[in-house]
Formats: C-alpha cells, sequence, structure tokens
C-alpha cells in the first residue's frame, strides 16, 4: 500500500491525531488547583479510584458542629501510587488520615465540574475537589508524597506492602 492513496493517507492522519488528542486533554497542576488555597483534611478514607492518568483519594471529613464533607483528592498515577506503598491494601476505607491538598480553583462543591478546562470527575455531587500534596497515616504518622515525587517530610519510611506487587 502506498501513502498516496486515500485510504492510507487518512488513516495515517488519524493514527497520527490520536496521541496528541489525549495528551491535549491533560492539565497541569496549576492549571486545575489553587496554591493560595490550602486545605488540610482530617478525616476517614472513604474509596480510593485507582484510575489512569491520575488516581483519587475520597475521604469522609467530619469536623464537631458541621456535616460531614466529602472530598475528592486528585493524587499521581496508580503506578506511582504502588512505588510509594499506597495500594488498596494500604488505602482501606475506614483508614484515619491527614491529606494535605489544594483546593480546586472552582471552589463549588455543590458540581462535579472542577478546573478552568471544564473537566469533569467522577465523583458524587457535593463533593469537594483537590490536589493532593501529602497523606500522612494518623496510626503510623508516616508521611507519603502524593502527586509531585517528594520524597517523605518526616524521614519515616514509605510503607512497603505494596513494593513486592507487579
Amino acid at each position: 500500500m502506498h501513502l498516496r492513496t486515500p485510504t492510507a493517507l487518512a488513516a495515517l492522519l488519524i493514527a497520527a491525531a490520536l496521541p496528541a488528542g489525549q495528551a491535549a486533554a491533560h492539565h497541569a497542576f496549576q492549571a486545575e488547583f489553587d496554591h493560595d488555597a490550602p486545605v488540610t483534611l482530617t478525616g476517614q478514607i472513604s474509596s480510593v479510584d485507582w484510575d489512569n492518568p491520575h488516581s483519587r483519594i475520597l475521604v469522609t471529613v467530619a469536623e464537631a458542629g458541621k456535616a460531614p464533607q466529602s472530598w475528592a483528592v486528585l493524587t499521581g498515577t496508580p503506578g506511582r501510587m504502588r512505588d510509594r506503598g499506597l495500594c488498596p491494601e494500604t488505602l482501606k476505607p475506614g483508614t484515619a488520615v491527614v491529606i494535605h491538598a489544594f483546593q480546586s480553583r472552582e471552589k463549588d462543591c455543590a458540581s462535579s465540574r472542577t478546573g478552568p478546562n471544564g473537566s469533569i470527575w467522577p465523583v458524587p455531587k457535593g463533593t469537594c475537589k483537590a490536589g493532593g500534596d501529602t497523606l500522612t497515616f494518623e496510626a503510623t504518622r508516616t508521611v507519603v508524597d502524593l502527586y509531585n515525587g517528594k520524597p517523605t517530610t518526616d524521614g519515616a519510611p514509605e510503607p512497603a506492602i505494596c513494593r513486592s506487587a507487579p
């Protein structure tokens, strides 16, 4: 087959366009999250979505005198999370955590939309959204980076439970 035929040329153009469209859909952290709006979320993990290109940790934050609030925290890729010792075995529902994060630029917790590019997170309406910085396990005080690849901040080793998994 020669690239001069209309079918071959069309197939080549379509193949070349697909990866570029996926790359364009990705976002910069600063475009989605407000570094001037840090949040500290103390609560329990309700679930974790292990999706590419980013995972999400859903946390229920309960403060005295207030109704419980759901937060979805964007993290690194599932592979990056596993490299840091974070996996289904370490991030079980009910685990007490403290997450330092930055609230989404669209601070409306009522919608499932976030970010200036209009991206939609697959989380229930009424869930606030944030970009993760660090997660601290309340039981062990181990601090683990969630997004940028920084080392742990307290010198404690990261959990090793996921390291032997493929």
